[in-house]
């Protein structure tokens, strides 16, 4: 749907699940991207509980970052499947450091045990140590891993 004048604030704010953008956020993300808000248009409901918007011809989920903060711990969950099992050993030893090792996690690899780790991993505990170490951008932004910061606003490009 195309956004007018008239009605692309109310609609947007309307749209977006958590994040309701105020005015001046999104005159701020039209001057980020150099561009009349008239032309930022809503493509999808919602990509993890934040909205899609295309801007300047971009697919960008928007939101703050308490809801960010929830995106990418859904992100990882969805994708838990597909994290190796080193992975999910070595985030095992950075969330337990007293309890398993670095050279426990090294000898887990090395004789294949760390295969069992992942079914020890809280997920919660995983996404946790993923995202200190890495942000959110890695999780949500797909197509620059890249985070946009406008005003108070959290922006990831997603194609």
């Amino acid at each position: 749907m195309k956004y007018n004048k008239h009605n692309l604030l109310k609609e947007v704010s309307e749209l977006i699940n958590n994040t309701t953008l105020t005015d001046e956020e999104l005159v701020s993300i039209s001057k980020h991207f150099d561009m009349d808000p008239e032309d930022i248009t809503q493509i999808d409901d919602d990509v993890y509980g934040l909205p899609v918007l295309d801007i300047d011809g971009g697919k960008y989920l928007v939101g703050h970052d308490e809801d960010v903060e929830c995106a990418a711990i859904e992100a990882i969950r969805g994708s838990f499947n597909e994290f190796p099992s080193s992975f999910a050993a070595w985030v095992l030893c950075d969330a337990m450091p007293d309890m398993i090792s670095y050279d426990s996690v090294v000898e887990m690899i090395s004789n294949g045990t760390d295969k069992l780790i992942k079914e020890l991993v809280d997920i919660d505990i995983l996404a946790d140590v993923c995202i200190r170490s890495d942000g959110y951008g890695p999780y949500l932004a797909h197509y620059d891993y890249e985070e946009v910061e406008v005003g108070n606003l959290l922006l990831y490009r997603v194609d």
